[in-house]
């Protein structure tokens, strides 16, 4: 910090302010700047979780911002997986600019009328090593990168058993991009003078307007016929600009002169100056722009831009309105439409006259949140009289201008005949930002000897109705074969659709792979009457007096019916009930008659097993809410429901000091009945796969079923092996209860007589043989029964 001490030295003072200020106004105004003056970099770090690439919603998407003057972007890819023994799987990266990248991971086929842009999309596998992929010729906006799994296993596996693996996608990125004030900027008519005296390259950057068609750039000063200076004029940047070699500017009169037509608008474009030798050349630029004619609003005359072949014409700017039928916050149904300046209403069909002298040209703009979505253009030309007619070509473009002839982007004819007077195009996931739609004439008229078409001006311009507006998948829907479903992926909402019986695509359009409805019938027959299997173990439960267990059995044939009824085909289903209702109760049905059948077999009082059903009903019914597909929750009821019968079986052997059940039953009913259950759990874990689910899961049914019919125990009521009366009969009936003095004479003779031995008769004297032979029968009948209660 200086401190003045005088008052004299306050003249020194404003000297010594004054000098930097007057060295900077000798100075020149553009002063030299090297190239790359200054290097921004921009990092990110992303990690995502990955999904087996079943339909276009099991994508893995990110978006990275992308600034303006970028030069490049480095992607550091990686991918990581839950555990080291996990198998390596090639991961598909895709990276595209303004909107999501469309692509065909396994060459499905895209549906009729679509226009896919692959100009801009980069793609590279990756497996768990690390991969760069470098991107140049960047815009500002969004760069979307998409991860896309293989396909899964056809096999099905239980969930929990086995190895679980997850895969992981971490991507780092490094953005490289220059600032402002390192770029000087022209303005349009205006002239700015650049001086090479000590420097040979010059990088400047022109902010062009939405309206500009094309622009001159006008370069003058050179003292020399042939300027030793070259010039390129560039719509992005790269790393290697500063060392490409540019095209030479063709010198002529001391001046140059470039022609851009049709450029990026609503954008930077870049000049890079370039002198061949080191020498002190001033040269002075001018830019000029053409813009649209706006005709049809003005009435002005027609006037072309120089350097251009046709004249263009802005018909309409298009604005936008949301159906009031559309959901709540979503855009995906928009339609743009031309507004009336009287009325100031809508119109949902916009109506261009198109010239043949001339290009028409109508723009609407798309946002970021667009993309998600799939844009559609109808184009429709009213008929006209039989002895004229009209072509009319239409393009469409996207972020600048395109004439018809060379139409960058999708392009199609329509005419005035009936045969061909409709045509429409779909774009999935359109590019964000202005898109243009070119359209142009060629009238005709009929030759009345030779009927052929002979071209002429057209007396009668044709009108053209445009219809454009938005929709998830394919216009709302996914065709018979498929469901459209809304996914939310890097903080953006874009719509896919959910195919099913083999059909493929982004409309679900390719059937290549697809099962044919013969097919789709067997399965559904296989898989519902199968279950038909549980009749006969129903039929022998009722029999054998097991009401509890027949109950279970025929709710279990009713559900798992009825679930795969609605489950197996999305063509020919039947829901009598939500599928989440279906789905659990045939998932609790299979395992509550595993339950209801161990616990028949085991040897346990009735209360017992009637609160181990209740037991079972309760923790079985959690363990479907909480995991239904669950390795724990299916095996747990089947473990305890063994455990207790091996227990019960173990402790009859016991008490009885003898084999329980018998050998003949192990042999004959338990050992074919176990190995059933065992063949099915084996079918149902280890076998089913996709393509023979529907014959592996029908035998399954059949076998649980039959495995019944050999491990219900014998009828309830019925001795068993020891002469006794079953245990878990409960079919004692009720004795009539004996007088006092009755049961002390039974009980007296019972323990006097021997078995085999006949009684005396007792006093008083001897009665008639009738009554005699009435009382001994009735002696000897109520003891038996005592016994044997």
């Amino acid at each position: 910090m200086l401190h003045w001490e005088s008052r004299g030295d306050s003249k020194l003072k404003v000297l010594v302010l004054l000098i930097p200020f007057s060295l900077l106004c000798l100075t020149p105004a553009e002063t030299a700047i090297n190239f790359p003056r200054t290097l921004e970099y921009s990092e990110g770090k992303y990690h995502r979780n990955l999904y087996d690439y079943r339909s276009y919603g099991a994508i893995t998407l990110e978006r990275i911002n992308i600034p303006q003057h970028s030069i490049e972007a480095a992607l550091s890819i990686n991918i990581l997986t839950s555990s080291d023994d996990c198998d390596q799987k090639k991961v598909k990266i895709y990276t595209n600019q303004h909107g999501l990248p469309m692509v065909s991971r396994d060459g499905e086929a895209f549906p009729s009328n679509s226009y896919i842009r692959d100009k801009d999309l980069r793609n590279v596998t990756v497996t768990n090593s690390n991969v760069t992929l470098v991107l140049t010729n960047l815009k500002q906006g969004y760069l979307f990168l998409m991860a896309v799994m293989p396909p899964p296993e056809s096999r099905i596996k239980q969930q929990g058993l086995g190895m679980n693996c997850d895969y992981f996608l971490t991507a780092h990125c490094k953005i490289k991009y220059l600032l402002d004030e390192d770029i000087p900027q022209l303005m349009f008519n205006a002239t700015r003078v650049f001086s090479f005296n000590d420097t040979t390259t010059f990088l400047l950057r022109l902010q062009v307007p939405v309206d500009v068609v094309s622009y001159t750039v006008k370069l003058e000063g050179c003292r020399q016929s042939l300027c030793p200076v070259n010039v390129s004029i560039m719509e992005s940047l790269s790393s290697d600009v500063y060392n490409s070699s540019i095209s030479q500017c063709e010198w002529a009169n001391f001046s140059c002169i470039l022609q851009v037509n049709y450029p990026v608008v609503n954008s930077f474009n870049y000049i890079l100056m370039k002198s061949l030798v080191r020498e002190d050349i001033n040269i002075s630029i001018t830019t000029v722009p053409h813009y649209f004619e706006i005709a049809f609003k003005r009435k002005v005359p027609l006037t072309k831009a120089d350097g251009l072949t046709e004249e263009f014409i802005l018909a309409s700017d298009l604005g936008r309105e949301t159906p009031s039928t559309a959901e709540e916050g979503s855009n995906f149904y928009d339609y743009f439409v031309d507004w009336d300046d009287k009325t100031l209403q809508p119109h949902p069909t916009v109506n261009i006259k198109v010239l043949d002298t001339a290009t028409v040209v109508a723009r609407f703009k798309l946002r970021t949140s667009d993309t998600g979505s799939t844009f559609k253009l109808i184009a429709h030309a009213p008929l006209t009289v039989p002895s004229t007619s009209a072509s009319i070509q239409i393009c469409l473009s996207a972020h600048h201008l395109s004439p018809v002839a060379h139409c960058d982007g999708p392009s199609f004819n329509i005419t005035t005949k009936k045969e061909a007077n409709k045509h429409f195009v779909y774009v999935p996931y359109p590019q964000s930002g202005l898109w243009f739609i070119s359209l142009k004439s060629q009238c005709y008229q009929i030759h009345e000897n030779t009927s052929k078409e002979i071209p002429v001006v057209c007396t009668q311009y044709p009108i053209v109705n445009l219809t454009i507006h938005l929709s998830p998948c394919l216009d709302g829907g996914c065709g018979a074969y498929g469901g459209c479903k809304l996914y939310f992926g890097a903080d953006l909402l874009y719509s896919a659709c959910n195919c099913f019986s083999g059909w493929r695509g982004y409309g679900c359009n390719d059937g290549s792979e697809a099962d044919s409805s013969s097919t789709e019938r067997v399965s559904v027959y296989l898989l519902t009457l199968s279950n038909l299997g549980f009749m006969p173990g129903i039929i022998l439960a009722i029999y054998r007096k097991f009401y509890v267990e027949a109950l279970v059995y025929a709710y279990n044939m009713f559900f798992s019916t009825f679930y795969h009824a609605c489950d197996t085909s999305e063509v020919y289903k039947l829901c009598i009930m939500p599928y989440n209702a279906l789905s659990f109760a045939d998932f609790f049905a299979s395992l509550l008659s595993f339950w209801v059948t161990l616990m028949a077999m085991a040897r346990i009082p009735g209360g017992l097993r009637s609160f181990f059903h209740m037991l079972s009903a309760l923790l079985i019914s959690l363990g479907e809410v909480y995991d239904r597909h669950g390795l724990v929750e299916q095996l747990l009821p089947i473990v305890g429901g063994v455990t207790i019968v091996l227990f019960s079986w173990g402790y009859q052997c016991y008490k009885k000091k003898s084999i329980y059940p018998s050998k003949r039953r192990l042999l004959y009913f338990i050992f074919p009945g176990v190995c059933l259950a065992c063949l099915g759990l084996i079918l149902n874990l280890a076998v089913e796969t996709v393509e023979n689910y529907k014959y592996v899961h029908s035998v399954w049914h059949i076998v649980e079923s039959a495995s019944i019919l050999f491990l219900l125990p014998p009828k309830r009521g019925q001795k068993d092996e020891m002469n006794t009366l079953s245990v878990q009969s409960g079919d004692i009936t009720r004795q009539r209860l004996l007088d006092n003095d009755e049961l002390s004479a039974n009980l007296h003779r019972a323990d006097e007589t021997e078995p085999g031995v006949a009684s005396e008769p007792s006093s008083p004297p001897e009665t008639p043989r009738g009554a005699r032979g009435f009382k001994l029968r009735k002696v000897l009948h109520k003891p038996s029964q005592n016994l044997v209660l």
